[in-house]
């Protein structure tokens, strides 16, 4: 019946007649090619949009008669998926189509894709999208327009990547956990429909940190009583890549000790610490796992062997950083002695073998924080900034003022060092001037601790529980605060763009609070639109994703397509 109803279609038939009858027979074995049909009509009028959904719709179809052991299906298979990926420079689409490469490789090993250029088996175009995928911004792409559908995710919130500024990472995919069920999943944006959906799942005892996420895998650590470890977890597959020794284990110290025994050291701003706590930093190629006694190692990220395993000569690890290649380690050396000597070491992160140190008399009582930019890193102390090349040690400038006594964190935007005083005072530094001059910016007396920053290009937006600071060249282009009753999340950062979530409760439903999504021009300042949903609670959390804004509220996490 189906055959006969696309036979009395003519060869040119609009895909529109298609794609209903693709509907009307959903598991007749021509299904997908009725689908592909349609797709090709769609791309061929440029109706992109909707050519994935028919051509994913297709795949689906013959992914599925394929397990219901229909013959000759390997074939519109690889067809669908060959249509497909010629989508795959459209924007946010290389990554989609990069995992469905993946997992049509390891589901069906002998698949061949009929490309323009020859039959081509997926792992092969796979590794073209992912030499562009590994040079490619870290911020996703968010339409400033957020579209009017809202999916609901039960139970299930977001984990944030400790590791997730660097070139190469994930931009479409994200770690929830669902205390609810006790499972930890990771969800992705799908090449066939667009859709948030599980990739895969595991269940928890302790939810994980998320480290980083990448095209190709999840890098997961997992706590245990003795330490932890860090696991690698295939993005296409679900299957564990690879896994570290437990921390016990990997820097041989004895097992599970009451904490009361567990060495205490001093950092200065993280206050008391143990000696066993651990610093976790990686960049493109390479994770170092770094305890506060300075014993480290160093895993390639890869494959997952072991590097090199050391001290990175302290005695107390303050705070590390990767920065051009290198392992940057600032802290203090001879504390057994009892005359701590500030100290600033670093080392080529793939061999462990030491590079350079800083001159002590350049790190003053001791050091506090560590930014890299670009192919240098920044150093905070006691009472200085000052830039330095992690190869060399050799510092090329420094800026000592009262603005830059004891600083508590600093922001890297651009050409721009934005660094907070103790005493909620912002400076800026031009970091392009060979001797660079601190200036205070105007924050409108609403730089109060906790203070939260957020990158975009060369733009910082600022947030307190005063209300949001956006500064782009130190000139502070946006400010607002909370209307009354509100209550407002940090910004979170996409490409030219910053989004709120501000929350007040709706006179008529109190019970149901209204969010309001609010998308700022990164460059003006300008509030580009407003978009405002009802909740069961208010947010409490915002994640962006290409395409996609997601608001954790109460025990759900709402998903609005934001495509650009």
């Amino acid at each position: 019946e189906a055959a006969a109803a696309l036979a009395a279609l003519p060869a040119n038939a609009p895909p529109e007649p298609l794609i209903a009858l693709a509907r009307r027979y959903p598991v007749a074995s021509i299904a997908p090619e009725l689908w592909r049909r349609a797709g090709l009509a769609l791309l061929a009028a440029e109706r992109h949009a909707e050519a994935r959904l028919a051509l994913g719709s297709g795949l689906r179809a013959a992914e599925s008669s394929l397990a219901m052991g229909r013959p000759d299906q390997l074939g519109i298979v690889a067809r669908l998926a060959a249509d497909l990926a010629t989508l795959r420079d459209r924007p946010a689409m290389g990554e989609p189509i990069y995992r469905m490469l993946r997992r049509l490789q390891a589901a069906y090993p002998s698949i061949m894709l009929p490309m323009p250029a020859g039959s081509t088996p997926p792992d092969r175009l796979a590794a073209e999208i992912a030499r562009a995928l590994a040079s490619r911004a870290s911020l996703p792409l968010v339409s400033a327009t957020p579209g009017p559908g809202v999916d609901t995710l039960e139970t299930w919130a977001p984990l944030e990547p400790i590791l997730s500024a660097r070139p190469g990472v994930s931009r479409d995919s994200v770690v929830m956990i669902s205390e609810v069920h006790r499972q930890v999943a990771l969800f992705a944006v799908g090449a066939e429909d667009g859709s948030l959906a599980p990739v895969w799942s595991r269940p928890f005892d302790t939810p994980p940190l998320v480290l980083r996420l990448t095209p190709d895998a999840s890098l997961l650590y997992w706590t245990t009583p003795t330490g932890g470890y860090a696991e690698s977890i295939d993005a296409a597959t679900g299957r564990s890549r690879w896994r570290t020794p437990d921390a016990s284990e990997l820097f041989d110290r004895p097992g599970l000790r009451p904490e009361d025994e567990i060495p205490q050291l001093f950092t200065p701003l993280d206050g008391r610490v143990r000696s066993t706590d651990l610093l976790l930093v990686a960049d493109e190629s390479t994770l170092v796992i770094c305890q506060r006694d300075a014993r480290a190692a160093a895993f390639d990220l890869a494959e997952g062997q072991r590097l090199w395993l050391g001290r990175v000569n302290l005695d107390v690890v303050f705070e590390v950083e990767i920065c051009a290649g290198h392992l940057i380690a600032a802290g203090a050396a001879d504390v057994a002695a009892g005359r701590p000597t500030p100290a600033v070491h670093t080392f080529a992160t793939r061999t462990g073998l030491k590079a350079a140190s800083i001159d002590p008399g350049r790190v003053a009582d001791h050091p506090r924080w560590i930014r890299s930019a670009g192919d240098e890193g920044i150093l905070a102390t006691a009472d200085a900034i000052l830039r330095f090349s992690p190869a060399t040690g050799e510092v090329r400038w420094t800026v000592s003022t009262i603005d830059t006594v004891r600083t508590v964190s600093g922001w890297v935007a651009g050409d721009d060092l934005y660094a907070l005083g103790p005493d909620d005072a912002i400076v800026r530094i031009d970091m392009r001037q060979p001797r660079p001059t601190p200036e205070r910016i105007d924050t409108r007396g609403r730089a109060s601790l906790p203070l939260r920053g957020v990158v975009s290009g060369d733009t910082l937006a600022l947030t307190s529980q005063l209300g949001v600071l956006i500064y782009r060249k130190g000139t502070l282009v946006g400010a607002d605060a909370p209307r009354t009753f509100a209550r407002a999340l940090p910004p979170a950062a996409a490409q030219g763009l910053f989004v709120l979530a501000e929350s007040a409760d709706d006179p008529a439903n109190p019970d149901a609070p209204i969010i309001s999504l609010i998308s700022i021009d990164a460059e003006s300042a300008r509030i580009q639109s407003t978009r405002r949903v009802i909740a069961p609670e208010a947010p409490q959390h915002l994640t962006l994703l290409d395409g996609k804004i997601l608001v954790t509220t109460g025990p759900a996490t709402l998903v609005i397509d934001a495509p650009r």
